[in-house]
């Protein structure tokens, strides 16, 4: 994660030699002097195998989307017009980034498997990337790993083995873009008087998540159409 640093060092006429410092060389130094004492560490004995977390998760064109295979969870989310304008592989790195913040609950203290169809993702989640976007969003995904003790691997899949995922990614495609909703002191009273309810008919676009486990009720997703 010091990919910026590395260049301007192998650009350098000597060692010796003194570099300007750009704004992404900095974002490196404030990294590493935040995480250095807690990521200067190596377990030598392991008694028991971690259990792993299997994440599948999928970036199209309008929105993005990922689930936890076992559990009834998903988080989701459309894109803003700029983050569509942006380059496939950020929109990708970027689920994995709202991924990990909308799981965290669920993957704090976990070693995590996330599985993708986009396979420059899992070379830029361990090495970094060129482009400053995509190395911005690789230390954020580094910086939360560290931060909640999250042991992250990523392993390409095809499209064809990731079609959840891929429907997740594209709800902005078949749900209405009118982002309606109700507080949720007014769903318990409707909860209480009609439910539990097993069709989630509330949905909100720039966000869907459903916690089965943790609630109350049973929301469902809708099937296309």
């Amino acid at each position: 994660m010091s990919r910026y640093c590395q260049i301007s060092i192998a650009s350098s006429d000597s060692y010796d030699s003194l570099v300007s410092l750009i704004p992404a060389m900095v974002s490196e130094f404030n990294f590493w002097k935040s995480n250095i004492d807690a990521l200067n560490l190596c377990q030598c004995l392991i008694t028991n195998p971690p259990e792993v977390m299997s994440i599948f998760g999928d970036a199209s064109s309008t929105g993005c989307g990922s689930f936890i295979k076992g559990m009834d969870i998903i988080a989701a989310k459309m894109f803003s017009q700029a983050e569509r304008d942006a380059h496939s592989t950020w929109r990708d790195l970027e689920n994995i980034n709202f991924t990990l913040k909308d799981f965290l609950p669920f993957v704090k203290d976990r070693t995590v498997k996330f599985f993708v169809n986009n396979l420059a993702c899992a070379t830029i989640t361990s090495n970094g990337s060129m482009k400053l976007l995509c190395q911005k969003i690789a230390l954020e995904i580094f910086e939360t790993c560290s931060k909640s003790r999250v042991s992250l691997s990523l392993e390409w899949i095809p499209r064809d083995k990731n079609k959840e995922a891929d429907y997740l990614s594209r709800l902005s495609d078949i749900l209405d873009t009118d982002d309606w909703g109700i507080t949720p002191e007014f769903f318990k009273i409707l909860n209480s008087r009609f439910g539990p309810f097993s069709v989630n008919c509330f949905w909100s676009t720039p966000r869907i998540r459903k916690l089965i486990s943790s609630t109350p009720y049973s929301i469902r997703l809708a099937p296309p159409g």
